[in-house]
């Protein structure tokens, strides 16, 4: 479905963007990630139907929260990029402020392409807001570190064939947590 879409939308055929449209829509439906990306990219780009950041933004972040692969997501972050480097052409609605949470807090963006996103939502919120969102994230990423490191523990234990290891990590473990 993506790839008949593709086709309506960029074969030197008589273009069809509503049929690419509908196409997208229904590989989405089935599970399509790239559909997504590529239906994202019409309303960025208003090919076929009327520019829409806030749509395109939905559809980004639908597309983020379902795929693990960062290699899946790269041209949904130049859309995301895109979208915030043009925010007057955003809605500052409820739904794109949680957008913009969930986008900050994700572990599947990097610092430096959450950059907008912080910026953009730093004009909505104040900046105190976004201070505590920044710290938030780097708490995100030090239970990340813990998490792994405990990890890595308790397969050393596993491997272990005496307990006092054992008590080592759970000491570990409860420093760490509390």
């Amino acid at each position: 479905m993506n790839n008949l879409g593709n086709i309506y939308a960029s074969v030197d055929i008589k273009k069809d963007y509503n049929k690419a449209k509908q196409l997208y829509k229904t590989a989405i439906e089935l599970g399509s990630l790239y559909a997504s990306a590529n239906l994202a990219d019409m309303y960025l780009k208003g090919k076929g139907v009327k520019k829409d950041f806030n749509k395109a933004l939905e559809l980004c972040d639908k597309q983020i929260s379902i795929v693990d692969d960062s290699h899946d997501i790269q041209q949904t972050k130049n859309h995301i990029e895109t979208i915030f480097t043009h925010t007057t052409l955003l809605k500052p609605d409820d739904n794109t402020k949680s957008i913009c949470e969930r986008l900050i807090l994700s572990t599947k963006l990097k610092h430096n392409e959450k950059r907008s996103v912080v910026h953009y939502y730093s004009q909505l919120m104040g900046s105190n807001l976004v201070n505590d969102m920044i710290k938030l994230i780097q708490l995100q990423r030090d239970l990340k570190k813990i998490t792994d490191e405990n990890e890595q523990l308790k397969t050393h234990i596993a491997a272990s064939p005496d307990g006092e290891l054992y008590f080592a990590a759970q000491e570990h473990w409860n420093s760490c947590t509390h």
